[in-house]
């Protein structure tokens, strides 16, 4: 049986022996240094570089090539969009509530009427119960119209919300 001396001096002549081919394998550095380029031309080749990123004389076009478009909103889609357009009635009952803008409230004998911009540049009076295209303004006051406004999101367990328009924006801030 051998002892374990001869055993330790065995794995540490192998251990020298790979430690010093090692080295000779390592690589011998460059006996040529690298040039320095000087600052013009430099800047040639950043010139150059920055051609050959920009766009086209005639501007930049974009080429779908069959994806949607990032920018288009993903809930109406252009096809969805002019449906449910041509799906609105005239007039105050195809308004959306969200088109409106609370101009004015006049107190009469048989109760408040809001007087509101429309988007197509016409002013509209309204009196309460008064039906729109996605809901029906149900309470006005001195200084607020009340709308209970459908909501079509079919993941919403609500189905109405309330939304409020205010004679003064600067309430509508505070509140």
């Amino acid at each position: 049986m051998r002892s374990p001396t001869l055993h330790l001096k065995i794995l540490l002549a192998f251990g020298l022996a790979g430690v010093a081919g090692g080295v000779a394998w390592a690589q011998a550095p460059s006996s040529a240094a690298s040039p320095v380029a000087s600052p013009a031309v430099a800047a040639a080749a950043l010139d150059e570089g920055l051609r050959e990123l920009a766009p086209p004389p005639g501007g930049y076009r974009y080429n779908a090539g069959g994806r949607r478009d990032p920018f288009m909103s993903l809930v109406r889609r252009g096809g969805a969009a002019r449906e449910d357009e041509a799906k609105r009635k005239q007039g105050v009952e195809g308004l959306l509530i969200s088109e409106l803008s609370l101009q004015g409230i006049v107190k009469s004998v048989e109760g408040y009427i809001a007087f509101f911009a429309a988007p197509n540049g016409k002013s509209i009076w309204v009196k309460n119960n008064q039906r729109f295209y996605d809901g029906q303004l149900v309470a006005i006051d001195a200084t607020t119209a009340t709308f209970r406004q459908e909501v079509s999101d079919p993941l919403n367990p609500v189905k109405t919300r309330d939304v409020k328009k205010y004679l003064n924006p600067s309430e509508e801030a505070t509140q």
